[in-house]
This record gives structure tokens, sequence and C-alpha cells, in this order.
């Protein structure tokens, strides 16, 4: 039954957390592009692509497009093709790329888009600029500090 009256505030504050189903392929895909489709669908949290399945299906055509491309282009070569188809070709498959990035980017589905640029550590494995001159065991980090924010300086010597 529910309840009669007004609700409280503490009953409207509860939000309750329904699960949210992954998109399915559009039919009018291919078998290529759908699997394409579900293959970047489970390698991202469910609710990801939630309203955005029309950038998504234009991302699914442009990868298969991309990849038809590449077969073109490969055939092409292989035969001795005249100049100005394969150039054209590879006009197509550049301009492609440019899509499949752009796309990608609003997706958010590339590395690039998922990081902070301000938080990002050096993958470097060079010494940084307050360790050149240090011996190798000074630039370990200590474990006491596993994040490596501190200084090797910190320390006792």
């Amino acid at each position: 039954m529910r309840q009669r009256g007004h609700k409280s505030s503490a009953s409207l504050s509860v939000v309750s957390v329904t699960e949210v189903p992954r998109p399915e392929p559009p039919r009018r895909l291919s078998r290529e592009e759908k699997a394409i489709w579900r293959e970047l669908v489970a390698s991202f949290p469910a609710a990801h692509f939630h309203g955005s399945q029309h950038l998504l299906e234009a991302l699914v055509e442009a990868i298969g497009l991309q990849r038809f491309l590449d077969e073109q282009i490969k055939a092409a070569i292989a035969s001795h093709d005249e100049k100005k188809r394969l150039a054209a070709l590879i006009l197509m498959q550049r301009h492609q790329t440019q899509a499949i990035g752009n796309l990608g980017r609003h997706l958010r589905v590339t590395p690039r888009s998922r990081y902070d640029r301000y938080s990002v550590r050096p993958t470097s494995g060079l010494p940084k600029p307050g360790e050149i001159g240090l011996d190798p065991e000074r630039r370990r980090l200590d474990d006491n500090d596993p994040d490596g924010s501190g200084s090797p300086f910190d320390g006792a010597a």
C-alpha cells in the first residue's frame, strides 16, 4: 500500500538504484558492425552510452567503413591499381580516421579523454630534474611514500 499524506524529506532523498541495461545494436547495422558495437559497449560501464546511442552508431559505422577502406587499399596496392584510385582511397581513409577520432573523443572512449592533463604522472624512466647526479638507490621510491609525491631528499641520507 501507498503511504497517505505528505512524503517526508527522508523518503524523498532516497534514490532508487536501477540497473541500466547496455544498449543493443540497431537492427540496421551489419553483422560486423554489430560485433564492433557489442565490443565497445562491453568495454565500458553500462550507463556510459546512455543517451548517446546515435553517436555510438555513427562511430561504429565509421569504424566499419575504415576497415573496409583498409582492405580496399591493401587490394589496390597488391594489384598495382592506378595511382589516382589509390590516392582517393588513402584520402578517404584519412578523413575516416579523423571522424573516428572526433566521435571517440565526444563519446569519451579514447584514453586521452579519460585523464586530466594536470594529474597524469610522467611515465618516463628518465630521472627527474632534481634527481640528476644521484645514485640509482636514492632515486627509488620510499616504502612510506607509495605515490611518489615526496622528494628523494625528504628521508635520511
